[in-house]
């Protein structure tokens, strides 16, 4: 399946929600991005390990903001997230 036909099966999925077909389309998703991710000489389970590494110290970057306001995720929104990642 091509790249582009993947993409409009799921954004059909999306639109009309059915759990069988969100997971058919991901999967087919996730396996295209693994093709091109090797096709790119890109090692993907490193890639996906380094931006979760990425993202936990962001994570963890907020939580201390947050504890030292006295304050939790839960407290805050989205925006306020984004605003101190700044």
């Amino acid at each position: 399946m091509q790249r582009a036909e993947t993409l409009a099966e799921l954004k059909i999925s999306i639109k009309k929600p059915n759990a069988e077909r969100l997971t058919q389309g991901l999967g087919d998703l996730l396996f295209a991005i693994v093709n091109l991710a090797q096709s790119l000489q890109v090692h993907p389970e490193m890639a996906l390990t380094r931006i979760v590494t990425n993202f936990i110290k962001r994570f963890e970057a907020v939580e201390q903001v947050l504890t030292e306001q006295g304050r939790t995720f839960r407290s805050i929104s989205a925006k306020e997230v984004d605003d101190i990642l700044k």
